[in-house]
């Protein structure tokens, strides 16, 4: 009877240390990541940002610019016999635009630059009353200064020959010039030299 409990104990102490060996096989064994075989993280490409356009430099416009013009010729276009002393021997109409807003009075001259004796003054007047339009015939325009004639007022184209220009030229000034009545035009011209904020001209041809 000892005898068999002594084997009842050996065989479970058998059973006992197999039980641990088996248990130790079948732990799950640990497996480590291989560094050579490691993925590196993908990287996220970025789109390079669009070229900016660079911003359009805009000029500022240009002031108006004055210009003289007539209803009766073009700009280098033959001036009627009516205006000649041909004919009715009075001035033509003529047309401003684009006069400065500061500007206070106006000075005309008419002359031809083809005359046999040198420039010939046909029409000088100043201290004109700011507007945009010189009448046909006007009579009351400003103070009228003194031609090559030696008169005052309008002399129309009188060429001896051939086909001469006539250059009407209107200044725009400042202020007034307060000079009296029968200037030249190289006095006029002298007065105005400081005060000239805008000038226009007009061409016109007469010819026998």
């Amino acid at each position: 009877m000892r005898r068999l409990g002594l084997l009842v104990f050996l065989f479970f102490l058998a059973a006992c240390g197999g039980g641990e060996d088996a248990a130790d096989t079948a732990l799950p064994s640990t497996t480590r990541p291989d560094p050579s075989t490691t993925i590196a993280p993908a990287t996220t490409s970025t789109a390079a940002p669009a070229a900016t356009t660079a911003p359009t430099t805009t000029t500022a416009p240009a002031g108006l610019e004055m210009t003289l013009t007539s209803t009766v010729f073009d700009h280098e276009g033959l001036i009627p016999a009516l205006y000649s002393c041909d004919g009715s021997d009075i001035s033509p109409p003529l047309a401003l635009a684009g006069v400065p807003r500061t500007a206070v009075s106006l000075a005309l001259v008419m002359d031809d630059p083809d005359a046999p004796v040198g420039v010939w003054d046909h029409w000088v007047v100043y201290d004109i009353a700011i507007g945009a339009a010189i009448s046909e015939d006007v009579a009351d325009l400003g103070t009228p200064g003194q031609n090559s004639w030696g008169r005052t007022g309008y002399g129309g184209p009188c060429p001896p020959g051939g086909i001469h220009r006539y250059i009407f030229t209107v200044y725009a000034l400042d202020s007034e010039l307060g000079l009296e009545s029968g200037a030249t035009k190289e006095q006029v011209l002298a007065a105005i030299s400081d005060h000239v904020l805008a000038e226009a001209t007009l061409l016109g041809n007469y010819g026998r």
